[in-house]
C-alpha cells in the first residue's frame, strides 16, 4: 500500500502569485524531495504563464463590502399568498389547457349528438308530409275524416283513456 502524499503545497502555490522569497522558500523546503521539486517547478511556471497572459479581473473598489453585505442579508420571506400565488401559476396552466381540451371534446361530441337529433326530426317531419300530400285541410278538422286515415289506437293508448275516465 502506497502512503498517502499529502499535497497541501499545490493548494497554497496555486491559489496567488507568490513573491521571490516564498519562491525559494518553497524550494528550499523540496530540496530533499527530487520528485516533488520538480512538481512544484512545473506548478510555478504553469503560473507563471497562466499570470503572463490573463489580465487580472477588475474589482470595485467596494466589493468586500458587498459581498460581505450580501453573505449578511437575511433570505427573503415569502408571503404564504405568494406561495399559493406561484402554485396556481404552476398548476393553472396544464389545468386550464385541459379543460380547455376536455370542453372542446364535449362540445364536438354534444354537436353531433345534436345534429343527429336534428337529422332525425326533419326526417320524422318530411314523412308527415308525404303521409299529409293527398289531404287537405278542410278534411283534417273533420273527425270522421281523421279516423278514416286508417290509424290504429296503439294498446298503451288505450290503457291511458281508460285511465282517464275513472
Amino acid at each position: 500500500m502506497k502512503p498517502e502524499t499529502h499535497d497541501d503545497w499545490i493548494d497554497e502555490v496555486a491559489a496567488r502569485r507568490l513573491t521571490r522569497e516564498e519562491r525559494e522558500r518553497w524550494r528550499e523546503s523540496m530540496a530533499a524531495r527530487p520528485a516533488e521539486r520538480r512538481r512544484l517547478e512545473r506548478e510555478l511556471a504553469l503560473n507563471d504563464l497562466l499570470d503572463g497572459h490573463r489580465p487580472a479581473p477588475p474589482v470595485s473598489g467596494n466589493f468586500v463590502s458587498r459581498v460581505l453585505a450580501e453573505a449578511t442579508r437575511p433570505a427573503p420571506t415569502r408571503s404564504v399568498g405568494g406561495v399559493v400565488a406561484d402554485w396556481l401559476r404552476r398548476l393553472a396552466l396544464p389545468r386550464v389547457a385541459a379543460f380547455a381540451a376536455l370542453a372542446l371534446a364535449v362540445g364536438a361530441g354534444w354537436w353531433g349528438i345534436d345534429s343527429r337529433r336534428q337529422e332525425r326530426m326533419a326526417r320524422g317531419a318530411v314523412e308527415v308530409v308525404r303521409a299529409s300530400a293527398g289531404i287537405d285541410a278542410q278534411s283534417l278538422v273533420d273527425f270522421d275524416a281523421v279516423r278514416r286515415l286508417d290509424t290504429a289506437a296503439k294498446p298503451d293508448d288505450d290503457a291511458l283513456i281508460v285511465a282517464l275516465a275513472q
